[in-house]
């Protein structure tokens, strides 16, 4: 991942960055898959840190949750190809909130 976010931060487009970093490691489609939901720039990484939420004030938050991406992500994560998988939740009074599961 670290690889693929160095390329991003450099202004690769996603789709040749993946292409690159998946050739060298021989990744399977959903382990590339995967690996682009999970990379990031250094500035989309610095944005979301601005746009986080503290899990402490999630007890009193509406949250609104995506479900048909969050069962994509469970059977994503059941299936035992990924090495990583990226949770997005979207709050109502919050642009974004993400969350890294790494096995």
């Amino acid at each position: 991942m670290q690889e693929l976010s160095w390329l991003l931060t450099r202004d690769y487009s996603i789709k040749g960055a993946v292409k690159l970093v998946g050739d060298r490691h021989g990744l399977t489609d959903r382990q590339r898959l995967s690996l682009a939901r999970a990379a990031c720039s250094d500035q989309s990484k610095q944005l979301r840190a601005r746009t986080e939420i503290d899990l402490k004030e999630l007890p009193d938050a509406h949250v609104i949750i995506d479900g048909f991406n969050l069962i994509i992500t469970i059977e994503a994560a059941l299936s035992g190809e990924f090495f990583c998988v990226v949770v997005t939740v979207a709050f109502a009074t919050c642009p974004a909130f993400t969350a890294r599961i790494a096995r």
